[in-house]
């Protein structure tokens, strides 16, 4: 079972993902009561940054960098993939 917290980014996270420009007060009022503003800005860096991917994806340009087995990569702390 999800707690709270992981309830309310999951509301937020279907919201920005669905209808960004119509993002209900009350979705974006229980993000901030749950999260610090950097927590809160964090989340939604991640979720913009993953609903952007589907772009690459769309357009069949997120090619594995991997020929077999799974590809593991980090987030650097300056915003770039780090392949490891």
């Amino acid at each position: 079972m999800l707690d709270d917290c992981a309830k309310a980014a999951l509301r937020y996270t279907d919201a920005l993902i669905w209808t960004p420009a119509h993002l209900a007060v009350d979705v974006a009022a229980e993000v901030r009561s749950r999260f610090s503003e950097a927590e809160a800005i964090e989340l939604t860096f991640d979720i913009m940054r993953n609903a952007s991917n589907k772009i690459a994806v769309s357009l069949g340009a997120d090619a594995p960098r991997v020929e077999q087995g799974t590809e593991r990569y980090l987030i650097g702390t300056d915003g770039q993939t780090v392949f490891g």
